[in-house]
């Protein structure tokens, strides 16, 4: 697992640059809160980020442990009408507060990746206005998909933090036009077949989406900015988010580029899935935009 992480018990944010942890087990938080301390980088390089509980039910830090124990789809209507037990937007609600009470204290720098709730968006924009040195992201499928798509029990679209309401998912749109979130994440998460294809309470959480992040945003918000600013959400922002640096198109540069046709529409299908993982709700799913290949490290690969 890579983290950038702080710990939820001290009142340093610190930046960990790509380190990466390997557990013969699911490791309890109050081993992480301990062990990645020790790991930190001088405060004046660093950045902060969440201790997270590395599994697949609950994450501390996105989500508060207890508010979203049992938690497998958005709490609401929906969520009573299929019997499932809710995770409200509450549980991370209280957990961007406490992250930007922290912030507000040490003065560093605070990431908040996958936010799904109005209320952290609002919070978030808030503190933007504090002069306070947040960023955020939210994940391509949480544009694109809501609580509504949930016509049957179908695994794939189990996530977490869970596709919230029609309305949420507005306002995330909304916040990704304003400014207000920084970047778009994949938050790709491959899954074996046996822990997508059970009972929907056994299911693991977790969608590919390495593949569909281009073409999902660009669908959805390409009458909304321009293609330069779509790119700069999956691309540039990021980087500067992390201070690292953004390639260049110029002379004698290394040419590190992604091909793709922006009004190229097309219809996503399961043999065109790269990944070993089939994990994903957009099987069958038109897009407008599509990704036709890459010029990296001297070599041209084109999808057929």
């Amino acid at each position: 697992y890579s983290f950038l992480i702080t710990s939820a018990l001290t009142s340093n944010l610190f930046l960990l640059k790509s380190i990466s942890l390997y557990f013969l087990f699911t490791p309890p938080p109050f081993l992480l809160e301990v062990i990645l301390p020790l790991l930190f980088l001088p405060p004046e390089d660093v950045i902060g980020f969440v201790v997270h509980k590395v599994d697949n039910i609950t994450r501390i830090g996105r989500l508060d442990a207890n508010l979203n124990k049992f938690g497998q789809i958005n709490e609401g209507t929906i969520s009573t009408q299929m019997g499932l037990a809710p995770s409200p937007e509450l549980a991370e609600y209280m957990m961007v507060m406490r992250d930007l009470a922290l912030l507000d204290y040490t003065k560093a720098k605070l990431h908040i990746s996958t936010i799904s709730s109005k209320k952290s968006l609002t919070q978030i924009k808030r503190a933007k206005k504090e002069k306070l040195n947040v960023s955020t992201d939210v994940a391509a499928h949480q544009l694109i998909l809501s609580e509504k798509n949930f016509e049957h029990f179908d695994s794939n679209l189990k996530l977490m933090p869970p596709l919230r309401d029609e309305q949420t998912r507005k306002s995330l749109i909304k916040g990704i036009i304003d400014g207000t979130i920084d970047a778009i994440s994949s938050d790709h998460t491959p899954i074996e077949i046996e822990g997508k294809k059970c009972e929907f309470e056994r299911a693991e959480f977790g969608m590919i989406g390495l593949e569909t992040v281009f073409p999902i945003i660009n669908t959805v918000l390409k009458d909304k900015l321009e293609i330069s600013k779509i790119i700069d959400l999956i691309s540039t922002n990021p980087r500067k988010i992390l201070n690292r640096p953004c390639p260049k198109i110029d002379i004698n540069e290394k040419a590190n580029i992604t091909l793709f046709d922006p009004i190229k529409e097309w219809q996503y299908k399961e043999d065109m899935i790269v990944s070993k993982s089939k994990n994903t709700a957009f099987i069958n799913q038109k897009f407008t935009g599509k990704v036709l290949g890459i010029i990296n490290k001297s070599k041209m690969l084109i999808n057929n």
